[in-house]
């Protein structure tokens, strides 16, 4: 009802430049942070800890906003659950 998380939305000068269709789907890992209500660091140690699936794009990590949206409503999931970052859609498995 009325306590539930606004839209979130990716301002273009997050990245310096027009977000594209597919970068609207990600967040920074400062925005995530913010969504979830935890810290930068806490969030780190999640990615770190591999509990958390990311993408990578060059040197950025980004997460992708249904993961987190499944963190908030299932809970985070166990160490190592993740092995590693996501793969680039229409990548060879």
């Amino acid at each position: 009802m009325a306590s539930e998380r606004p839209i979130l939305t990716i301002a273009p000068a997050e990245a310096g430049r027009r977000p594209s269709r597919q970068d609207r789907n990600l967040l920074s890992i400062k925005t995530a942070a913010t969504w979830l209500d935890v810290t930068e660091a806490t969030l780190r140690k999640w990615l770190a800890e591999r509990r958390l699936p990311v993408v990578k794009l060059g040197r950025l990590t980004r997460l992708r906003i249904e993961d987190l949206y499944t963190i908030a409503t299932s809970g985070l999931p166990p160490k190592g659950a993740h092995p590693r970052g996501l793969e680039p859609r229409g990548a060879a498995a």
